[in-house]
């Protein structure tokens, strides 16, 4: 519903913030460690140093994504969102350590000792520029989700308050049942 396009916006605003920052250390990594000779050895085979890169920056777009890290739920508010981003990040070069283990793969320390800490600084920093934008946005009545309050008078009425006091929580208290 239109009511809801400002969850589509605020998601869509969260991905292209992720591979700006995922591109972004997977360029200077590049750059600082495979300017040489831009290729990674694969058992006896080399591999342009490219491939690899691109490979870790969709594992860990799609890590992001598994792990609901653009959840509506985690819009905001808590440290659960970053827990995700980071757990996602050390799932991501997780798995890109086994399979460079089990394929005998010469993949870098370096690669994960600067790679992985830069990447997942540039994600939270990503994170808190837009949690930083949604608290903007809700503080003028705005990116909020309506909500139904229930209970009795009293109960209603100091819960209306809280959420009218703390938009930065996103919740607009639209009905009411007594």
């Amino acid at each position: 519903s239109a009511r809801f396009s400002w969850v589509r916006r605020h998601r869509l605003l969260l991905q292209i913030t992720d591979v700006i920052a995922i591109v972004g250390v997977l360029v200077l990594t590049h750059f600082w460690r495979f300017v040489d000779d831009g290729t990674v050895g694969l058992g006896a085979h080399l591999y342009p140093s490219t491939w690899v890169l691109a490979a870790l920056g969709v594992l860990w777009m799609v890590a992001l994504s598994v792990t609901e890290s653009r959840s509506q739920d985690l819009f905001g508010v808590g440290l659960d969102e970053y827990r995700q981003v980071i757990s996602a990040s050390l799932g991501a070069f997780g798995a890109l350590a086994i399979v460079s283990y089990l394929a005998q793969a010469e993949v870098s320390r370096f690669f994960f000792a600067f790679t992985l800490p830069i990447g997942l600084a540039l994600l939270l920093l990503g994170r808190w520029l837009t949690r930083v934008y949604l608290g903007l946005q809700r503080a003028n009545g705005r990116a909020l989700t309506p909500t139904i309050v229930i209970g009795d008078h009293a109960e209603v009425a100091e819960a209306v308050r809280n959420m009218r006091r703390h938009t930065e929580a996103g919740y607009l208290p639209s009905w009411t049942c007594l």
